[in-house]
């Protein structure tokens, strides 16, 4: 038995080996007599592994030593625990602040003015290259009972001091939180993720309104980060801490696949201060300033994969569908040469391919099938490609047996209409009918590992299932 890594090979008596299988070698004893090898190769493959990163998370990446700086995607050729051959495939994507809210404008000067929150506009930072991003003004819902001040911000700017629940049940409906939303439509065959939300919160022991009245703060001890996608929630957040001081709270969602959107998509977010600290104070207020949101373009859509099938000698009628990563496509997407092209698949994923064509079966099957079938079995002419083993094993137990004759004189006759447990047709991987030895091992898929490269190279080589000559 040997284990050798996918690309190397080894010699075993002379003789070279570079694929898995089993093989055997006749030798002759030190007595003189025969002597039978038998070897057993397992082959393993290269391991390639993905991560993602973004600019959002630090101003540089490290891995393993590597330090990135700028968007793009890299490799690190590694050797894996196996000894055999390890690539790491790096993306890093830049961070983009698209919108914020820095409230300067913030007025409430005159009651009714607090119950508006249309002054909390959204300042766009830019545009992104993978789509558009529209969100509204920052508001709260039933905004006659749930009013807002302007205060003190950061570095001297100015905030926007809201009521916060006195409960400590983050469930409390008296009180609405802070909420904004914003739609993200993605250019087509492109992603865009929502992958950075940042804000600055404060809940001082003394309120101080502008232009109003400051006193003891019966303070928020807790807040909470809920975020709804389409109405579904998709993140909360409970029980953050408050702080007496400006601090910046940040949320990070790389790599989470509810922040990916692949068309058009809504986000709510709502910041919600509760559980108040018990002083005795009448008033209960949170302050908030600098709402930023970050988003990038996701880079996992676009991979293109495409091939051929060689349909030299088969008659394509009929063809009813593709299996493809659990998506069906119409025999449509198959053009008259076999060719076929899938585009905007996700790159992160493994993609399983395979063709099927299950129509017809009684197809070019005929008493000759039978004749050289028979002749295999009692080992008059055996069968000599891994194509014509695969046409006569119509019951797929991987032997040829007078069983398969049986089903074979069975459709002839019409007793039939299909095989009991077989397609009518077979599409093998190409690449292993060429390199196995062993018909039963061969692959009728390909089993893509998570890339950004497109591929154009897979190739199927149909059987007809009973039709050996």
């Amino acid at each position: 038995e040997y284990s050798i890594c996918e690309g190397r090979e080894i010699t075993v008596n002379g003789n070279i080996y570079n694929t898995a299988g089993t093989f055997t070698q006749t030798l002759i004893s030190s007595e003189g007599c025969d002597s039978i090898l038998t070897i057993f190769i397992e082959q393993i493959n290269k391991v390639e592994k993905m991560l993602n990163f973004s600019l959002c998370q630090k101003n540089s990446i490290i891995v393993n030593n590597e330090t990135y700086t700028s968007p793009g995607q890299y490799l690190q050729n590694l050797i894996a625990e196996s000894g055999c051959d390890s690539l790491l495939i790096i993306n890093v994507t830049d961070c983009n602040k698209t919108f914020s809210y820095d409230f300067e404008d913030c007025d409430a000067l005159v009651p009714s003015a607090s119950m508006i929150y249309d002054e909390f506009i959204p300042i766009y930072a830019g545009s992104i290259a993978c789509g558009e991003v529209s969100a509204t003004n920052v508001f709260r819902d039933n905004p006659n009972m749930n009013k807002h001040s302007c205060t003190g911000g950061r570095n001297g700017s100015v905030a926007m001091c809201v009521s916060s629940s006195t409960s400590c049940n983050e469930d409390n409906n008296l009180v609405t939180p802070i909420a904004f939303e914003f739609i993200i439509n993605p250019t087509s065959g492109f992603q865009v993720a929502f992958s950075k939300l940042v804000f600055h919160q404060k809940a001082p022991e003394n309120y101080a309104w502008i232009a109003g009245n400051s006193g003891p703060n019966n303070y928020p001890t807790k807040f909470s980060v809920r975020i709804l996608k389409n109405n579904v929630e998709i993140f909360n957040f409970i029980e953050g801490l408050t702080a007496l001081d400006w601090k910046e709270e940040l949320y990070d969602f790389l790599n989470n696949e509810d922040f990916i959107a692949s068309n058009s998509t809504t986000f709510r977010v709502e910041l919600f201060p509760y559980c108040a600290v018990g002083n005795g104070a009448t008033v209960s207020a949170w302050d908030v300033d600098d709402i930023e949101v970050y988003t990038n373009c996701v880079n996992n859509g676009n991979r293109q994969i495409s091939g051929k099938i060689d349909i030299t000698n088969m008659v394509v009628n009929g063809a009813n569908a593709w299996a493809f990563d659990g998506i069906d496509y119409n025999v449509t997407d198959i053009k008259e040469d076999g060719s076929f092209t899938f585009q905007n698949l996700k790159s992160d994923r493994e993609q399983k391919i395979e063709i099927k064509l299950n129509k017809n079966h009684k197809l070019n099957v005929n008493a000759l099938d039978l004749v050289l079938i028979q002749r295999h079995i009692l080992g008059i002419s055996n069968f000599q490609s891994a194509t014509k083993y695969l046409a006569a094993d119509v019951n797929r137990d991987q032997k040829i047996t007078v069983l398969d004759l049986v089903e074979i004189r069975k459709i002839i006759l019409g007793l039939t209409s299909e095989f009991s447990n077989n397609d009518s047709h077979r599409f093998l991987n190409e690449d292993e009918l060429l390199s196995k030895n062993n018909p039963w091992e061969i692959s009728e898929h390909y089993k893509l590992k998570p890339s950004f490269t497109n591929i154009e190279t897979l190739r199927f080589i149909p059987v007809k299932t009973g039709s050996v000559d």
